[in-house]
């Protein structure tokens, strides 16, 4: 609306209607922007949901693999960790006994499914070896020397190292008397036990995680996420801490 004021109190106002079109246009193009704002919204809601969905469903797989891994090790660290305070080792580790060798040590084979029991004096010099692998082939010097030194100090040690056989799980331990639970005497001695990470290792973790292991060496991204499957990354360190597998 336009209007002119005049000196004299006559005032002359000319008005001039907008068009229909014109309103419908600026209806619709308004309509238009609050439509795709909200759509833009709600698209946005919906990819915060499916990162918090991706990411709790990335969470879980992790721990049950981490969960799974760690299950299939307890038992060889439980049997490892209650043999080495036991008087009747550190007897065996000075005075290796053929009859008591085939009750308490050969048994670990059958009993517990480890692939190598190994037993050694504070000099590093082997008392007692034995590797039972899916080959004729045997570890030759299986434990490198640097682990000893390591082992010494910390009194446990769960490593992993790569063989001609194939990819082994190894447990340690320092050997002491039975009223030395805690390990706060001088070791006497090392102990190993060594489990072979084969098809039927894989197969059990399979079960226990319904999905699909692959053992490698390459070294792939932690997580990887394509369509609805998703590719989880368990590290296996040796012991030195360097990624293996």
């Amino acid at each position: 609306m336009v209007c002119f004021v005049r000196d004299k109190p006559l005032i002359i106002c000319i008005a001039g209607k907008m068009k229909t079109q014109n309103k419908l246009l600026i209806i619709l193009i308004v309509t238009a922007v609050l439509l795709f704002a909200g759509f833009m919204i709600i698209l946005n809601i919906q990819k915060k949901q499916n990162s918090i969905l991706i990411n709790s469903g990335i969470e879980q797989q992790s721990a049950i693999l981490k969960t799974a891994v760690e299950a299939k090790s307890d038992l060889v660290y439980r049997t490892l960790y209650d043999y080495t305070y036991w008087d009747d080792l550190i007897n065996y580790l000075n005075q290796p006994d053929t009859t008591w060798a085939n009750d308490n040590l050969y048994t670990l084979f059958s009993s517990f499914h480890v692939n190598a029991v190994w037993m050694y004096n504070l000099d590093m010099t082997a008392v007692f070896e034995e590797t039972r692998l899916d080959s004729v082939r045997q570890i030759q010097a299986p434990v490198y020397k640097g682990v000893f030194p390591l082992l010494y100090k910390t009194t446990l040690i769960k490593y992993y190292q790569s063989t001609a056989q194939g990819m082994l799980e190894i447990h340690g331990a320092t050997m002491h008397p039975s009223n030395d639970e805690s390990r706060k005497l001088p070791p006497q001695g090392y102990f190993f036990m060594a489990k072979q990470l084969d098809n039927a290792y894989i197969t059990e973790l399979e079960n226990l995680t319904g999905g699909t292991i692959t053992l490698t060496t390459h070294s792939p991204e932690p997580v990887r996420l394509q369509g609805n499957r998703i590719t989880t990354y368990y590290p296996l360190n040796d012991w030195q801490g360097k990624t293996v597998a």
